[in-house]
């Protein structure tokens, strides 16, 4: 399939809506183009709601008319239809440990259709209804990254269930590969009942803009009329929401001993050494995105920019060459100090934003999230720290097991939060 990235001339004009997929993707081998209220399975599903998209697929919230139950499809792109990876994955899971306790905590295939289109012919998974993952609840339009966080005890309660999950998996010799806060959701309460009034008042209208080739010339089939912006669930009320997480997307994983020649397809910010520099991928840099993405959903913002601070101060920094994003960190910063900055871009209020038009539902909501300009106590440093030390090391053998994680003192003990503002002499913030 054609590279989007690398064409000289563009196929359609940009579009203004914000976090939409690539439109020269709807290309043959690419996306299935969608519309709201089209149907699929002789009917059997009615879609009413865009709920996000990937590098290999668009996701639909849709209606089982059959089941009388809202289900979530995820339709692949005729390439990645080929694979089909992360269905294999997941009939492995249920062939070998169906009955597990932890089985509820990682997503579960209810069906599985194939259609074809102008694209080609593409696999759909269905799958149950999930909340927002933990990127969505992150972000906070015209804010620093790290303004909204979850709260200390909620935050290691999500990580060490992240952690068990994990570990069962290395149990089953899977290694899921894309260990990330996108591919974590919240998990919702039944809302099987719900109107199509409802759908729409708790996740908000579908936001939706006309496609427009570049030349001017009508799209043909293999593009959407309407591209559609995924829903913010900002909308909805925290009383739909759970506070147990749900790890989603094995189309990356793998069963060790069999890792791709070329590695999976991990991104920058969570990927180890050996993964970056030899594509070695193993448990081993899974233990290291889980560690990456524990730090991310304590702090709000990706743990990516330490990765300067370890070039600087380790011996490995110089083969360890990081090309992609991020903002610097200066050398002069030391990994305490980063730690001891979690908090520091929030110091005003949050009070002053409900102003612009951000409904306060889940995001905001006061049982999920700390208060503004809260930091960490003196003790938890001391904890987060020993944590990330013991496990982002350059040897793989090195690291920190995951059965090792799960004993840290980080993941099984309470920290009470420091007072307002009394970390921000010993850290820095952020300019």
């Amino acid at each position: 399939m054609p590279n989007a990235c690398l064409r000289q001339k563009r196929r359609y004009q940009f579009p203004h809506l914000d976090l939409v997929e690539d439109i020269e993707r709807y290309e043959p081998g690419g996306y299935h183009p969608v519309h709201i209220y089209d149907t699929f399975k002789d009917g059997r599903y009615k879609v009413y709601h865009k709920l996000g998209y990937g590098g290999n697929s668009t996701v639909w919230l849709a209606r089982d008319e059959q089941l009388q139950r809202y289900v979530s499809l995820k339709l692949l792109t005729a390439q990645a239809s080929g694979k089909g990876s992360e269905f294999k994955m997941l009939q492995y899971i249920d062939e070998h440990d169906s009955d597990h306790p932890l089985r509820s905590d990682i997503t579960s295939v209810l069906d599985t259709f194939t259609l074809s289109g102008p694209n080609g012919k593409h696999i759909c998974h269905v799958f149950s209804v999930a909340g927002p993952n933990l990127d969505e609840m992150y972000n906070c339009p015209g804010q620093r990254q790290g303004f909204r966080r979850f709260k200390g005890p909620l935050a290691r309660r999500m990580a060490n269930k992240l952690a068990i999950t994990i570990a069962w998996l290395h149990s089953l010799s899977i290694v899921h590969g894309d260990i990330r806060t996108r591919n974590i959701l919240l998990q919702l309460k039944n809302i099987d009942h719900w109107t199509t009034n409802d759908i729409y008042e708790q996740l908000g209208m579908p936001k939706w803009e006309e496609v427009f080739t570049a030349d001017g010339q009508d799209p043909d089939a293999s593009a959407p009329d309407y591209i559609w912006q995924p829903t913010n669930f900002d909308y909805m009320s925290p009383e739909h929401i759970k506070p147990d997480v749900l790890l989603i997307d094995y189309g990356e994983a793998f069963l060790e001993p069999d890792p791709p020649p070329n590695g999976p397809g991990t991104p920058m910010p969570i990927c180890s050494p050996e993964l970056i520099l030899e594509n070695k991928a193993s448990r081993w840099s899974d233990v290291w995105a889980l560690v990456c993405t524990i730090f991310k959903i304590r702090a709000g913002y990706d743990f990516f920019s330490l990765l300067r601070w370890l070039a600087c101060h380790d011996p490995w920094g110089d083969g360890y060459d990081i090309q992609a994003g991020g903002a610097d960190l200066p050398a002069e910063h030391t990994l305490r100090e980063w730690i001891q900055a979690i908090g520091g871009a929030d110091e005003e209020s949050q009070s002053q934003f409900y102003g612009i038009g951000l409904p306060r539902h889940a995001v905001w909501d006061e049982s999920l999230l700390e208060p503004s300009g809260t930091r960490l106590s003196n003790d938890e440093v001391d904890a987060l720290e020993d944590l990330l030390r013991k496990t982002l090391r350059y040897l793989p053998t090195e690291r920190m097991s995951i059965r090792q994680i799960l004993k840290h003192r980080w993941l099984t003990q309470d920290f009470e939060p420091a007072a307002m503002g009394e970390s921000s002499k010993d850290g820095w913030i952020f300019t």
